[in-house]
């Protein structure tokens, strides 16, 4: 019999980003221009494995790590990519993509949502 393993991502530190890192995100309202917003910084997180009753596995001694994009909401620093509309981040120097390229994506983005919204759920990961 094979044991089901659920996992989870925690926040182990942060690191703040240095200006000029910018996130975009689609404009929910359908103009096509994306909203940029600074980047507050950067989690580093390690991925925790729990068993199929939800008892906490032994740590590996090479656990799995990644490092995301963060936002602020409210107090709290999160995962930019947890926003459902979340497209991409802009290096310091880089230029907002140009209208057409903004309006293509956020219309493909908004087709994903509408036909989520169809299959009767919320598309988390649509034009990433």
């Amino acid at each position: 019999m094979m044991r089901k393993t659920s996992y989870e991502w925690v926040i182990k530190g942060f690191v703040p980003a240095v200006a000029g890192w910018r996130l975009l995100y689609h404009d929910t309202e359908k103009t096509g221009v994306p909203i940029v917003t600074p980047l507050a910084g950067w989690l580093v997180q390690e991925q925790l494995a729990y068993d199929a009753v939800g008892m906490r596995l032994p740590e590996e001694d090479d656990p799995c790590r990644r490092v995301c994009a963060s936002d602020v909401d409210g107090a709290e620093a999160v995962e930019a990519g947890s926003a459902s509309n979340f497209w991409r981040v802009l290096a310091p120097g880089e230029d907002v993509p140009d209208e057409a390229t903004c309006a293509t994506a956020c219309a493909e983005y908004l087709q994903k949502q509408e036909a989520a919204r169809e299959r009767g759920n919320e598309c988390k990961s649509a034009a990433r």
